[in-house]
């Protein structure tokens, strides 16, 4: 997550690295670097996150978006997905713009893919101009 943000994280315990990561990510300048190198459809992805207030089922957001593969650390550190996702969900996920977790709904607890509280605070929908009619 870091190599994707250009984050140089210092040595040391992993929860220490965890934490200054995390205070970085939500400043500006990285999160401004960041959204803006995002892929057309990972932009999308995270637009639709945004319009939905944050939030919405994991199930309909990978069939929309594309799956977020499965993949144990072994694997994850041979194949580094975060250099080519396969899909926008991979790409919002290895950035650390998306989560994933359980809430509960009227139909019980639901998997739901989220933007962290802190991220969805800094961010705001991508607006495109509206085009001029032709004539």
């Amino acid at each position: 997550m870091a190599e994707l943000w250009g984050i140089d994280l210092p040595s040391g315990p992993a929860n220490q690295a965890a934490s200054a990561l995390a205070g970085m990510l939500s400043q500006s300048p990285w999160l401004e670097e960041c959204i803006s190198s995002l892929p057309a459809q990972a932009r999308e992805a995270l637009d639709h996150l945004l319009q939905q207030g944050g939030r919405t089922p994991m199930a309909d957001f990978e069939r929309r978006y594309g799956p977020l593969r499965a993949m144990g650390p072994g694997k994850r550190d041979r194949q580094k997905p975060w250099r080519n996702p396969a899909s926008a969900t991979e790409a919002l996920w290895y950035r650390a713009l998306i989560d994933r977790a359980f809430f509960d709904t009227p139909k019980g607890p639901q998997e739901f893919a989220y933007i962290p509280e802190d991220l969805h605070a800094a961010l705001q929908p991508h607006t495109t101009s509206p085009k001029a009619p032709l004539g």
